[in-house]
């Protein structure tokens, strides 16, 4: 699956790339708007993990930028922050956020986010000819 991590925090966003190529995700990365909109050029993203407050737009207000300008369709995303305020996790769900995930990140818990979200992805492809069934999207982990 092909993962974009946006965050301007150099070593969050390495140990997050490591954690994700571990598991043979294709991982682009970004450390602001600008290089996320880059990113995106050619090859769009099956998934996106945000930091809430990059430094410019948040990460919300950049998704929704990147959505409104076509660098991104309905792509399933989760938020990242040392927040653990619960005004951030209820904004970021009700965003549409799949996850919200506190930093430290744990490595685990971010792999098993990623494979349910490939899962999911997968059961959403259409039904091969002949099919009448349409497959739903299963719920994506706690949130």
């Amino acid at each position: 699956m092909r993962i974009l991590i946006i965050d301007d925090d150099s070593s969050q966003l390495a140990l997050l790339a490591q954690i994700l190529r571990a598991d043979a995700h294709e991982v682009l990365t970004a450390e602001s708007a600008s290089t996320a909109l880059l990113a995106t050029h050619g090859a769009a993203p099956e998934l996106l993990f945000l930091d809430l407050y990059l430094s410019g737009p948040d990460g919300l207000e950049l998704r929704d930028r990147m959505q409104a300008m076509g660098a991104i369709g309905n792509v399933p995303f989760v938020i990242m922050s040392s927040s653990d305020l619960p005004c951030d996790q209820k904004r970021s769900l009700e965003a549409g956020a799949e996850a919200y995930l506190v930093k430290p990140l744990d490595a685990e818990r971010v792999r098993g986010l990623a494979r349910e979200i490939e899962t999911a992805r997968a059961n959403m492809r259409p039904d091969p000819p002949g099919k009448t069934e349409t497959a739903r999207r299963p719920g994506i982990g706690a949130r």
